[in-house]
Formats: C-alpha cells, sequence, structure tokens
C-alpha cells in the first residue's frame, strides 16, 4: 500500500497509523496518571473509566510527565500560534476572521488552528459549511499573561544588573 493510500480517510488502520494511535493513547494514559497523582488522589481515576493499557512490542517505554509538560509549552513557542490564540480571546472564531485579525495567510493560520487542535487548546466546531475554532479552557490566557510576567519581571531585573555595573 502506498504513503499516499495510507493517508487517505475511509482506508483501513495500516500497522503503522495504528502503531502511531497506540503511542498517542499510552502518552494521553501516562499524561492523565501524572496530573492525577500531582493533583494528590488517592487513587488514580483513570482506572475507574478505562483499564491501563498493557504494553505490546509496539509501545515506547513511558515518557516522564516533564516531557509531556515541555511538549505542552512547545505549542505556545510560536509567535504566529500565540497571536492566533490572541483572536481567539474574543470568543469562536473561522478561519476568515482569524486570518483578518491576525494579518497572516489563511494557510498559516488554518496549520497553527490545527496544530492548536492536536495539542487540545483548541475545538473546532462546523456549522454548516464554516468551522469555527475557541479555545477550549481560558486559562490558557492567564497562562500567557503569567509568562508576559514572568519576562517583563525577569527583563526587568537585567536592566538593574546592568544598571549597577554601569
Amino acid at each position: 500500500m502506498s504513503r499516499e493510500e495510507e493517508e487517505r480517510p475511509g482506508k483501513a488502520c495500516t500497522p503503522a497509523s495504528t502503531y502511531n494511535v497506540i503511542v498517542m493513547l499510552r502518552h494521553l494514559h501516562d499524561a492523565e496518571w501524572h496530573y492525577n497523582s500531582a493533583l494528590g488522589s488517592c487513587s488514580n481515576t483513570l482506572a475507574l473509566r478505562r483499564p491501563p493499557l498493557t504494553p505490546t512490542p509496539h509501545t515506547r517505554p513511558a515518557r516522564p510527565p516533564m516531557e509531556h509538560l515541555a511538549d505542552y509549552f512547545k505549542v505556545f513557542s510560536e509567535p504566529n500560534r500565540l497571536a492566533v490564540l490572541e483572536a481567539l480571546r474574543a470568543g469562536p472564531l473561522n478561519v476568515t476572521a482569524v486570518v483578518e485579525a491576525t494579518g497572516l495567510s489563511q494557510a498559516l493560520v488554518s496549520k497553527h488552528l490545527k496544530l492548536l487542535t492536536i495539542a487540545g487548546v483548541v475545538q473546532r466546531r462546523p456549522e454548516g459549511a464554516l468551522v469555527y475554532y475557541a479555545v477550549i479552557d481560558a486559562a490558557v490566557f492567564q497562562l500567557m499573561a503569567e509568562a508576559q510576567r514572568l519576562l517583563l519581571e525577569s527583563r526587568r531585573q537585567q536592566l538593574n544588573a546592568l544598571a549597577a555595573i554601569l
């Protein structure tokens, strides 16, 4: 089966795509378990919802929780992606409205919305011929504001240190 046939929707899962799904589920399971553990819950709430994933020869070993956190922060490491998020602060928008709000190209906005959707930061909601995108949790904006505050404080400290030297 060619690569194009594998990626075409409606085809049966290939071993490669099945492997990717298993790996993604394993990472999700590990991240949720670590999240629940960090909250101090006395039981793993995931065990109540679904059985734990059993390792297969195709799954990789579990990644440390900090790697999951680093992956999450990578989502916010691109200035254009932050601009897209800022445009969505006002509420659900379609791609055209985000393009107008940011001044970015349609292709670039679509790419960033897809990445934000995959990361679980943004959800898409089809309405007729249009698709609207919205931020799932407004705490993302608090995270961005806190990062800006920390950056400003860090720069202020650097300037004060330089002024003391001069």
